[in-house]
């Protein structure tokens, strides 16, 4: 929802954020940095032979450059963007000081493994000081504290620094500074906001590739015996855990809560449902891909499509597609409804409906709840995205939006809510959007005349006529575009118009 733009100033460039120039300068020496919710930047702008950090807007900082190269970098929001830092170059690079919120940190001839409390008050890295031994001080909170290990991480409650002291002959847990745990090769260690604490151990000293296990209040999980283990993950609530382990042979099997499932040959895309209830994931062998859902496989498909859980969890379903057919099976709940044909399917946000399309590829039927809506076409949104809905609907589910025809005349195309069509268009960008009391709905469509190449229509009538809708494909596996609806029932985006980028808020009345 924030947009970042380089623009002639003269003989200078300046970078407009959100419609407000940024100080003028030579050239920008790295791209824009948003804070993840979007409200802050950051950049470093050279300016003849100086660089100078830019920060929401203003300049914070000025350095001179050395042999060209900016000695502003490493630019760092924390997650919630509540602080920021840089690492701040000397001698020619050979020294690096932390740059915290303006305060200025010890020289080292490194910075490595910055860490935030999940409160993000506290921070931790480790400094080289580039002696003979090789070994990293430990930061806290601006303080050198000496060697104490490495790979710091705060405890969920951010009290407690953790790292990992070594031995030739050991390893040992460390939790501010004070000996803990120790084992003959601790490799990993994972906290859970719910207090579950586990320990990746290696079986022999040192880091060689000599197996390992799960540990948990010292003593070892039965079953999670491996070579390797590959990844750990928590739930959502942080009560449950999930391991993948690897054995000779390319052989691979999850620990699930302690719990040893089967084996194969490959394991992807594993996931907890969000009310952390439910598992999911792929399972690979000689006899095909398989969706497994807690710990239940389904049947072997050449391909699977839009594998979720709906409302939390409360729902799980996917698309398989048959071998040397167009048909495809759609299961919901372990329930199959046999298609020839199909994509798109996609659960209301409640969990309660779901809608999936009986597709020629571009001509599609609307099923809903497993039952075809009769005298409805359905057509794709012109989106960018393979894998995009084609529907939408309401956040208390009762009502569903789409794109297409009525009965035979499917040159007369429109936006459909509920069997009618509200308004006509040329074609829809990107699914429809309802307003949190599912009372209006929002679109794009494209092409609506004019000389304009997009709409924004509100209940079928157009409100907003604009030439450009940006998108991103920047952090993300697919489009992201500056568009969303607010709790408060107003739908802001960004286009472009005459010339210049702008931010729209609509509100339907």
């Amino acid at each position: 929802m924030h947009i970042a733009i380089p623009a002639a100033k003269g003989s200078r460039t300046v970078i407009i954020v959100d419609g407000v120039e940024g100080p003028r300068i030579d050239r920008i020496q790295n791209t824009v940095l948003f804070s993840d919710d979007g409200l802050r930047h950051a950049y470093v702008g050279m300016v003849g032979t100086e660089a100078i950090l830019v920060l929401d807007g203003k300049e914070v900082a000025r350095l001179p450059a050395e042999q060209g190269m900016a000695s502003i970098q490493d630019l760092v929001f924390s997650p919630q963007g509540k602080r920021f830092c840089y690492q701040r170059k000397e001698e020619r690079g050979a020294i690096s000081r932390l740059v915290m919120d303006g305060q200025i940190g010890e020289p080292y001839q490194s910075i490595q493994n910055l860490v935030f409390s999940p409160d993000e008050t506290r921070f931790a890295y480790l400094g080289s000081k580039g002696d003979a031994t090789g070994k990293m001080n430990l930061v806290v909170d601006g303080k050198d504290v000496g060697y104490q290990g490495v790979n710091p991480q705060f405890s969920p409650d951010g009290r407690t620094v953790v790292t990992v002291g070594h031995t030739p002959t050991e390893s040992v847990l460390l939790m501010n500074g004070k000996p803990g745990s120790r084992a003959k090769s601790i490799r990993g260690v994972h906290m859970s906001k719910a207090g579950v604490n586990l320990l990746v151990i290696g079986k022999n000293p040192g880091n060689a590739d000599n197996g390992e296990f799960i540990g948990s209040g010292g003593k070892k999980i039965e079953g999670t015996d491996c070579d390797r283990v590959e990844w750990l993950k928590f739930s959502p609530d942080g009560k449950r855990y999930a391991a993948l382990c690897s054995v000779g042979g390319g052989v691979k099997y999850l620990v699930i809560d302690g719990k040893k499932g089967d084996t194969y040959e490959g394991i992807t895309d594993f996931k907890f449902s969000d009310d952390s209830k439910r598992t999911m994931f792929f399972g690979r062998t000689s006899a095909g891909t398989f969706l497994v859902i807690d710990g239940e496989e389904s049947d072997a498909y050449v391909n699977y499509q839009r594998p979720s859980f709906g409302g939390g969890g409360k729902r799980a379903g996917y698309i398989g597609g048959i071998a040397g057919s167009r048909a495809v099976d759609v299961v919901v709940d372990g329930r199959i409804t046999k298609l020839n044909g199909g994509t798109g399917l996609e659960f209301s946000p409640d969990g309660n409906r779901y809608a999936v399309i009986a597709s020629d590829g571009f001509f599609g039927a609307l099923y809903l709840d497993g039952v075809e809506q009769p005298g409805v076409t359905v057509i794709p949104p012109n989106n960018p995205a393979s894998d995009a809905p084609w529907v939408a609907f309401s956040p208390d589910g009762k009502h569903v939006a789409h794109f297409g025809a009525l009965g035979n005349a499917r040159d007369k195309r429109g936006l459909i809510v509920d069997g009618k069509m509200l308004g006509g268009m040329n074609g829809l960008y990107r699914a429809a959007t309802f307003s949190p009391d599912g009372l209006h709905v929002f679109a794009f469509s494209q092409n609506p005349g004019n000389g304009k190449a997009f709409a924004l229509l509100v209940d079928g009538k157009p409100v907003v006529v604009f030439d450009f809708l940006p998108f991103s494909n920047v952090g993300a596996p697919g489009p992201v575009y500056p568009a969303a609806m607010g709790d408060d029932g107003v739908f802001t985006f960004i286009g472009g118009q005459d010339g210049v980028f702008k931010r729209f808020r609509v509100t339907a009345m």
